[in-house]
Parts: C-alpha cells; structure tokens; sequence
C-alpha cells in the first residue's frame, strides 16, 4: 500500500514538473479495448496508437480528467527534446534544406518567395497567433492578381508545433514549384491550371515555444496550451466538442476556408507515416469512400517506390480511414469536408515528430513525387462553370443523385461560376441547382480514372409568383396580427400580416420551400409548401400557446422532479427574458430530471428551447414523452428551438440530464427556455389559459428565429 501511495506521488511530482517546463504533458498508457478511445478522445489530445498502446497529450485541465478514469500511465519525454535541431538563421543557411529554420528566418524566406518570384508568387498574412506570430501562407498561380476558372489547392503543415517535418518540406516544395516553373513540365502544369496556397507552419507559438531562436522545446498546443486540432466545429459534436473557445489560429483558418473555395487540401502532420482519410467523426464512410482510397493509396505506394523498404507501411499499407484508427473530434479534416465542401486528408510524414535536421533531404526524397501526385488530383474528375441565361455565374450546388451524404455535395465559387467533383471511376447522375433557378441533370455520366469531363450548365431563371395567405387562430378562426411568415434557407425577409392576418410575399421562384409562421401567445409552425404557377395561395392556422420562460425565479406546483438533484431556474443564462431551467447539480452516473404532465383535447405541438453543455457523446440532455427518449443532445450546443407533434391525450414531457460514470466537461448541464404548449391544455385536470396561468406574466417577442447550433 505503501508503495502504491509512493508511485501515484512521484508520477504527480512528474506531471507536475512537466506541466511547468512544457505546459503540456507527453504520456503513454494501455486501454483493455479500442472502443475506449472513442472517450478518451474527447478527454485528451491522442497523438498515436499502436495496438492497445495509446500516446497522448494534455494540458493540465485534461490530465486531471484523464486521471480520473484511473488508467496507469508512463510519462515520456517531450518529443523536442530528443533531438538537438540544427537551427538556421539565414535563407543562405537553408540552401541544402538540412535545418530548421528560426522564426525570424522562416519570415524572412516566405516573403523573399514573393519577392523573388512576383509573377508567380504573393504572400499573404491571415492573421497572428496568440502570441502575435503571422500565419502566412505563399499563394502561388501563373495569373496572381486573377481569380481564375480552376481549382483551388491548399497544403498546410504543422498545426502541432512539435511536428515540424512539414514545416521545411513545404518551404522546400514552395521553393520547388516557383524554381522549376517553365522548365518542368508537371510543376509547370500544375502552376497554370491551380490557383495554390501553401502555409508551412500553422501554428508558430507552439513551434517556437522555447523562443524563435529554435525549435527546440516545441509543443503540441498553441500559446492557449489548445490542441488546435480538436478545435474546430466538428459535424458530430457541435461547435465546441473540445469545450474551448475558437483559438485564433483557428478562427483565421476557418476565415481563409469562407473567403476561397478550396476544392482539395491535406494537413500536414509527423509522428506516424500513413495517409489519413475521411471521416475522423464518425464511423460511417464517406460518400467517396472509394475514391478517398485510391488516392491515399497513390500517395502513399508512391512514396514507398521513392524510398527504403519500410516507409509509409503503417496499418493498411499506409492508409488508413481516420475513425478505424482513432477517432478524433474537433479536427480540421472532417471541418473541410463537412462544412467547406472540400476533400481535405491528414498526412502523417515521419515516424519521429521532428527529425534530426540532415534527414529532411531524404523525406523530401521520400515524399517529392507524391506531394505533387496529390495536387494533379484536383484536375480530375468532372468539372464545369455553371452560369444563368446571360452568362453570370452562379452560387450553385451540384449532387451526385443517390451518391451524396453528409454534405459531400460540392458548391461552385460563386465568383466565376466554376465547380470541381472528384469521383471514382464509374457512371453518375449529376444535378446542378441554384436557388431561383430551374435545376438541370445530367445522366449516366462517365468517369475514367486520372481524366476531366467538362460539364458546363446554363440554369434558366424559374418563373416567380407571389405567394399569399392568412394566418388564423385555429380554435376561434379569428385572423392573427403581426404574424411572422418566413421562407426558410432564403434571402426573404420575414414578413407580417397585416389587421386582416393577411401577408404576401413578391417575387418567389417556383419551388419547394419550408416555411415557418409564428405569432404571440401562440405556436410556431415549421411546414412544406410545394409553389407552383398555379399553386401559390396558402393559409395557416396556429394553437394558442402558453409560454413557461420562469421569469418568477421559481417552479410551481405543475412540475416535478427526479433523479439525484432538482432542476433549479437559473438567473444567468436564458434564452428568453432573465431565466431559464437548468438540471441540477450531479456527480457521475447520476441524473437529474423535471417533468410536467398536460392532456391535450385535441392533437397539438410543443416546443421548446434547449442548450446543452457536456462531454459530448457521454453526457446528455434527453427529452422524454410518455417515457420514450424522442431526442437527446450532448456535447456543446447553443440555443436552438425544438418542436414536436403531440396526439390527443394526456402525456407526460420529461427533460433528463444524464452523466455517464466519470468525467466532467464544460458547464457539465442542460438548459431549457421558452416552452410552450397549447392554452386549452390541462394541468392535472385544471383547465388553462394565457390569463390564468400564474408562471407567466410577460410575453417575449415571438418573432426571434436564429436557431444556432
């Protein structure tokens, strides 16, 4: 025992001693099953596993989670201070690319390209870091003042600090490409028919973590002590599956993404030598499952013909999907891909994180070829300028029909029209739609590997109507005032209907839409309309609501609770007014429910808002009808409405807040607002209304219709 007590002292003596020197802690530990990881994901920074042999990173916060689960652990050495770097001062000093060079000289040499190279190459600072280092990336094009009819590529390298082979190969290779422009046919091409950008080093603060004199001392996070890998919105876990604010660095690449139109791209990583492709997330595959695997394959088969036997051999023979290795949320691939449109894949480069400086000759060796196959690939595929009847371009979707899922359709860049689709050889239906416009399809379209089929659309402009309507009162017929009818995922304003409950809308294209009504005192409608020429006149009847915003500060009699704390309204958070209900205080493997019981004359809806803030995929907020989860919510999400159909009958509405059995993780709660249910409603057998309702006195205004997510 008494030993037992010594171990657990010193390693914290350890940890202690690490966290001071580095800010961030580099460890190892055994899990008993992989399906452990899909936690501890989500509690610390995985750097790599090996069987059942997990390496991590954590700053304090997430060490002392990690603690908490009780695994034995072995801490390791930051992987900087096993090597010595060979440090670089001057762009001369980097002529055989055999050092690493130091901040100053690193800014030095990115705005020299531009300098050197003005035709083909600028420079462009997105932003500083935390601690006011420039992100800087070399966009390089044969035309670098003109935005252009062709793909848009990015590589960026070294998002952890301490992983710093790409941080030189991508200098090298932006050298590479300027240097050998007009004399070598494949770097030619790729400079003429690419509009690329190139950022060698994404997060400075944590390279130069020991001062922009050297790299030695690196770390993993940023000057946040912040994994910027697990920062990003991620298409599982919300806005904030880490639980941390949007770091700088992230903020700017997230900026860079809105502001282009990046068709493919690849994070550049070390600490492992595999290719690694979508999805990151989730476990399901991406829609071009089979394309992603061929081009992995691609690069990685090539750079083991340019290598010694061993290199780029990990797991699938250099591949792997990212989920199958470990999952990660949070991270800039799945963002791309999700949300930008884009096929981004995280390259893993060397086994060791940062190399001894007179290797990087051989991983460029190693990896030259493939880094340039990759970029051809952006030239494949099917592609098209998509424009309306006078010739301006479109900001259009284009679908491969039954083929897309999870946001795997690809968007044109509204600025010349132009789209590019990577498919796997086969043959497809492609439609290209903008709203207003008419949609056009394309059949059975074929393609052949390492080829381009050009498909051009002109959309013709679809015939627009005015749509009209009243809103009524669905128990009395009365007409609504001031209702709010708005066309959703449209540029339509919302509009209000007049004494009459009368409200119209010009200048609609025909076409589906969803469409959302609300008025005061009563409750929101969220239906499809299908406008057609003939088809444009629509009328809606809404409940009369009662609305429950706990402005009073307390609950009444109406409401119960269970579990292992009571729900309690909350003075500083709302959605509504001051207040809001908020789940009790609870430790691990416990819950904390509020339940209320109504019967309904007639069928209706209900809604509410919710907000939640947990350990995403272990925590959650669920909601309950009649004891049946109907939905649950978990990891960091804002506000947003919920609203469900109820049948006649008396039900019982029930909110949870579950906790899994260890770990906390953010406000570590759940919150609902603004829950209406319909006036004519019962309370155990007392018949309700808007006036007699004695936990609501003030109406909030019905017409707020922001939903964030």
């Amino acid at each position: 025992m008494k030993k037992s007590i010594f171990i657990v002292v010193i390693l914290t003596i350890l940890s202690l001693v690490s966290f001071a020197q580095n800010r961030e802690i580099y460890f190892k530990f055994s899990v008993h099953s992989r399906t452990e990881l899909n936690k501890l994901t989500r509690i610390i920074s995985i750097d790599n596993v090996q069987n059942k042999t997990v390496f991590a990173y954590a700053n304090e916060k997430e060490f002392q989670n990690f603690l908490k689960l009780g695994y034995s652990y072995q801490i390791l050495p930051n992987p900087s201070s096993l090597v010595e770097a060979k440090m670089a001062s001057s762009r001369e000093q980097m002529r055989n690319w055999d050092s690493y060079p130091t901040y100053d000289a690193y800014v030095s040499m990115m705005y020299q390209f531009a300098e050197d190279y003005p035709n083909l190459c600028e420079v462009e600072s997105i932003g500083n870091t935390v601690n006011g280092r420039e992100l800087l990336f070399a966009h390089i094009s044969d035309n670098i003042e003109s935005e252009e009819d062709e793909p848009e590529f990015m590589y960026t390298a070294t998002m952890h600090g301490d992983e710093l082979v790409g941080y030189v190969l991508m200098l090298r290779l932006i050298d590479y490409l300027l240097s050998n422009y007009g004399t070598d046919t494949q770097v030619t091409n790729l400079v003429n028919n690419l509009d690329i950008r190139i950022n060698p080093l994404a997060n400075p603060d944590g390279t130069f973590a020991g001062g922009n004199n050297t790299v030695n001392g690196a770390i993993r996070y940023n000057g946040n002590n912040i994994d910027l890998n697990r920062n990003f919105p991620d298409p599982e876990d919300g806005d904030h599956p880490d639980g941390n604010d949007w770091q700088p660095e992230t903020v700017a690449m997230m900026n860079l993404a809105d502001e282009h139109h990046f068709v493919l791209s690849a994070n550049l990583h070390s600490g492992a030598e595999v290719v690694n492709y979508p999805w990151d997330t989730w476990q399901r595959r991406h829609a071009d499952d089979d394309w992603w695997q061929t081009i992995a394959h691609q690069f990685a088969d090539t750079a083991q013909g340019n290598s010694p036997y061993g290199y780029m051999t990990m797991l699938d023979d250099g591949t792997t999907n990212g989920y199958d290795w470990y999952s990660i949320s949070g991270g800039r691939q799945d963002f791309m891909n999700y949300f930008e449109h884009c096929r981004e894949m995280t390259l893993e480069l060397s086994d060791t994180k940062m190399l001894p400086a007179n290797e990087l000759p051989d991983y460029w060796n190693f990896t030259k070829d493939s880094f340039l196959l990759y970029m051809g690939n952006a030239l494949y595929g099917v592609r098209g300028v998509v424009t309306d009847e006078n010739g301006n371009p479109l900001d259009a979707l284009i679908t491969v029909l039954n083929h897309d899922i999870d946001n795997s359709e690809v968007i044109t860049d509204p600025e010349i029209g132009d789209y590019h689709r990577f498919l796997y050889p086969g043959n497809y239906d492609l439609q290209i739609s903008a709203f207003g416009y008419l949609p056009q399809t394309f059949e059975n379209i074929n393609i052949t590997m390492n080829d381009c089929l050009v498909l051009n659309a002109q959309l013709s402009q679809a015939q627009e109507v005015t749509i009209s309507g009243i809103v009524s009162d669905s128990q009395t017929g009365e007409p609504l005032v001031a209702a709010s009818v708005q066309l959703l995922n449209t540029t339509f304003n919302q509009i209000l209907t007049n004494q009459n409950g009368y409200f119209e809308i010009e200048n609609v294209p025909v076409g589906n839409y969803s469409v959302r009504i609300s008025a005061e005192n009563h409750g929101t409608l969220i239906t499809e309309i299908s406008v057609t020429e003939s088809v444009h006149t629509f009328n809606f009847q809404l409940q009369e609501m009662i609305y429950e915003s706990f402005e009073n500060g307390q609950f009444g009699s109406e409401w119960s609770f269970s579990g292992n704390a009571n729900w309690f309204v909350d003075s500083g958070i709302s959605y509504d007014g001051n207040h809001s209900a908020r789940s009790g205080n609870i430790g691990d493997a416990q819950n904390s429910s509020l339940q209320i019981t109504l019967s309904f004359t007639t069928a209706s809806q209900i809604s509410f808002w919710r907000k939640i803030s947990s350990e995403a995929g272990y925590d959650f907020l669920k909601f309950y009808i009649d004891g049946i989860e109907t939905d649950a919510w978990s990891g960091n999400r804002d506000w947003a409405e919920e609203i469900y159909n109820i049948p006649v009958g008396t039900h019982t509405l029930k909110w949870s807040y579950i906790k899994d059995q260890d770990v906390s993780f953010g406000s570590d709660c759940g919150w609902i607002d603004y829950f209406a249910y319909p006036s004519f409603s019962d309370i155990e057998g007392n018949s309700l209304s808007a006036t007699n309702f004695k936990l609501q006195q003030n109406f909030p205004n019905p017409f707020r219709t922001s939903t964030t997510i």
